[in-house]
């Protein structure tokens, strides 16, 4: 039994080594083709001559988009992801790019500096501080490769001179006069499945045939800085508003009657110059000796001065008091090296009874913030 099953065995296993070697023969055959054929299917998208027709052209040359050159103020308070001014216009250097796609395809912005924020689709700019968004139609181009081109249909997406570029702060301020110099490479947009060279349609003209060369990430538009210089957001205060002495009128003492009671207010300017426009501008008022309980009462001086009457400042309206070491907006300047103007008010203010008659005294220091 054992001799019979060793011939059985060695008889199967030859019967069976033709059709084996045949197989094998076979695969690597298949194998060998396979690349080539890849090849020809590895496109879905050309570019074309026109808006209305789809007829396969080369690549056209990598149109370059440059935006305006601007001068901006910087905020002085920076809030991360906030814009910085208005979208800049832009020119490209050639007509339109005409895509088409028998499918569609992946593609979006590649950033020369990095992401900033992938939800709005923010870029880096090789400033700190600076970040922009690249927007067709005032519509962010999305991060590569996350953009889907064109909608299926065979209608060719236009890649026109239409774009704008919009800056945002990251929370960083950037010295004044720091720039993104002209001619900066900011970012590329780039698509996936297209051919380049010798694209070939079916009969029915609506996909390819076959294509000479075909590539992924291929940049056919670069998105250039034209030239961005920073300049601090910010006004001077006047000479006169430097050091600011406000008199009050004299009042009778029957004026005062009870704590709380206020007489004699009176309006002062402060007066600044050379501002940027369009920045919001605050004030801060602080004192060293502070009426406990009330605000903007600048506590009564020693001896030698009227008792029980301290010094009250109001806001810009006229009505509000301060609050000491609280900011709180004065207004906004119009026009570039411009002057802006704001009044504040003082009071006598009765801290408690009786008032004695006598000269008042208070001094309280301001700080100007612009954003």
């Amino acid at each position: 039994m054992k001799t019979n099953l060793a011939q059985c065995f060695h008889q199967a296993r030859s019967a069976y080594a033709p059709s084996l070697q045949t197989w094998l023969l076979a695969l690597l055959f298949v194998l060998a083709i396979m690349p080539k054929a890849a090849a020809a299917q590895s496109a879905t998208c050309w570019f074309g001559n026109s808006a209305t027709s789809n007829t396969p052209i080369n690549a056209p040359t990598v149109q370059n988009v440059t935006m305006t050159p601007i001068t901006i103020a910087l905020p002085s308070n920076p809030v991360a992801g906030n814009p910085i001014g208005n979208p800049v216009s832009a020119t490209a250097s050639s007509g339109t790019i005409y895509i088409y796609c028998s499918n569609s395809t992946t593609g979006g912005l590649s950033p020369v500096y990095g992401t900033y924020n992938t939800a709005n689709n923010t870029i880096y700019s090789p400033t700190p501080g600076v970040a922009f968004q690249i927007q067709r139609a005032g519509t962010p181009i999305p991060i590569y490769n996350t953009g889907s081109y064109p909608a299926p249909g065979y209608s060719g997406t236009q890649f026109t001179d239409n774009s704008t570029f919009q800056l945002f702060s990251t929370g960083v301020l950037p010295s004044s006069g720091n720039q993104i110099p002209a001619g900066t490479l900011l970012g590329q947009w780039e698509i996936d499945n297209i051919c380049t060279q010798n694209a070939k349609l079916n009969n029915n003209g609506n996909a390819l045939k076959s294509c000479g060369t075909a590539a992924n990430g291929y940049a056919f538009m670069n998105f250039l800085s034209g030239g961005v210089t920073f300049t601090a957001s910010t006004c001077s205060v006047s000479t006169g508003s430097q050091n600011v002495a406000v008199t009050l009128p004299a009042v009778p003492q029957v004026s005062l009657t009870s704590a709380g009671t206020t007489a004699g207010t009176t309006p002062f300017s402060i007066n600044l110059t050379g501002c940027t426009s369009n920045l919001k501008v605050s004030a801060t008022l602080n004192t060293n000796t502070p009426y406990t309980g009330v605000n903007g009462v600048i506590a009564p001086a020693g001896t030698g001065y009227a008792s029980n009457v301290g010094i009250r400042i109001l806001q810009s309206n006229g009505t509000t008091p301060v609050t000491f070491g609280t900011a709180f907006s004065v207004g906004t300047t119009s026009g570039a090296n411009s002057n802006f103007t704001f009044n504040l008010y003082a009071q006598y203010y009765q801290t408690a009874t009786p008032v004695t008659p006598g000269n008042v005294q208070a001094t309280a220091t301001y700080t100007m913030t612009y954003q």
